[in-house]
């Protein structure tokens, strides 16, 4: 708790949040979606102020994500750089109070808003590389996945709050990262089914372990 004298991040306004993401839609698959559908119920709560910050988009992304009362915000372009890496330099003068990140894809960056903006960071992991590691056929898949896996971790050590997509990541991250994290700064995040999908009917016979 903060004293009297401190002002805590939501004392001033709401709390401001910004999720990076590599686009609204979901035409790069399911991390976009889960962060599009994670961004639109967090800018539901009262007294939060969700941005997100993409290489690029359109009006219609804009148009849409507004209607959820969400800031959609590109970044600027550096010639020469990949365009995710766009996303380490947001304006100077945007207030943010918590960067969200995911894995190796969106975290690095995170890491960098972190010390330039003096906010909190919160780290998302989705998958495990050593386990879909096993299922790869390119050369050196397993090394591949475990140095993967080591940068994941380090990651979510420099992260202040960790967040893992389900119970087994979370049970494996919550190990990973004993030695420097508690129960209180890694959570399990179990999504439920998404509106858009809730009418699909599922096939009944699998014919296997799902």
């Amino acid at each position: 708790m903060a004293s009297s004298s401190e002002e805590s991040p939501g004392d001033a306004g709401p709390l401001r949040i910004l999720m990076l993401a590599s686009e609204w839609g979901s035409i790069n698959g399911g991390l976009s979606t889960v962060n599009r559908e994670l961004a639109i119920n967090m800018a539901k709560c009262p007294g939060v102020q969700v941005t997100f910050f993409v290489p690029q988009c359109n009006e219609q992304d804009k148009e849409a994500a507004r209607k959820h009362k969400i800031d959609l915000v590109t970044a600027k372009k550096v010639p020469g750089m990949d365009e995710l890496i766009w996303l380490c330099f947001p304006p100077r003068d945007m207030p943010i109070d918590v960067v969200v990140g995911h894995g190796m894809k969106l975290g690095p960056q995170a890491s960098i808003i972190k010390k330039s903006h003096n906010c909190k960071w919160c780290q998302f992991v989705h998958t495990a590389p050593e386990e879909l590691s096993i299922h790869k056929e390119y050369p050196n898949a397993i090394a591949r996945g475990e140095k993967k896996n080591e940068t994941e971790v380090e990651l979510c050590e420099l992260a202040d709050f960790v967040v893992t997509i389900g119970p087994k990541l979370y049970e494996a991250f919550y190990s990973y990262l004993s030695s420097c994290k508690n129960k209180e700064t890694v959570f399990n995040f179990t999504p439920g089914i998404f509106s858009e999908f809730s009418e699909v009917v599922q096939v009944l016979d699998r014919g296997g372990n799902f």
